[in-house]
């Protein structure tokens, strides 16, 4: 039987400010090894005025990268997209376990400070998400294999 080791981030995010936050986790909670990582992901958005896709970045070591169409722009630490949903004061981003393909870790993550940013689907992946979400909740699920 594998384990699992679940890693919840919870977002102190208020809408409409900056979509990059930092947390600090103590990995050593996990032994070496390598790892299968999927996440579910939800958050309320104000309003939805945006509807281009969301993308969500968290540099945990993953080998997973995006890469523009023109090949001249590269961001590494690629979790996967966010949809949108809803209408008037009932919108969100998310992504449940299944929506993405997994990423795999060759070790555990070594550094306690993860980032997470959440930008638009542009060129240039350097476009913050617009209307910026509000609090957020991140679940990681490693599965050591």
């Amino acid at each position: 039987m594998k384990k699992i080791y679940n890693v919840v981030l919870q977002s102190a995010i208020p809408s409409q400010t900056t979509v990059g936050e930092i947390f600090y986790y103590d990995w050593g909670q996990m032994p070496e090894g390598e790892y299968k990582v999927s996440f579910s992901f939800i958050s309320a958005i104000a309003t939805l005025v945006n509807t281009t896709v969301a993308n969500i970045f968290v540099d945990l070591g993953q080998d997973t990268n995006i890469v523009s169409a023109t090949g001249q722009q590269y961001r590494s630490g690629y979790l996967g997209m966010l949809r949108y949903s809803g209408t008037g004061a009932n919108n969100s981003l998310f992504a449940g376990l299944n929506d993405n393909p997994p990423s795999y870790l060759m070790n555990k993550p070594k550094n306690n400070r993860v980032f997470v940013q959440i930008i638009a689907n542009t060129g240039t992946f350097e476009t913050n998400y617009s209307v910026a979400p509000g609090a957020y909740t991140l679940c990681m699920s490693f599965e050591l294999q």
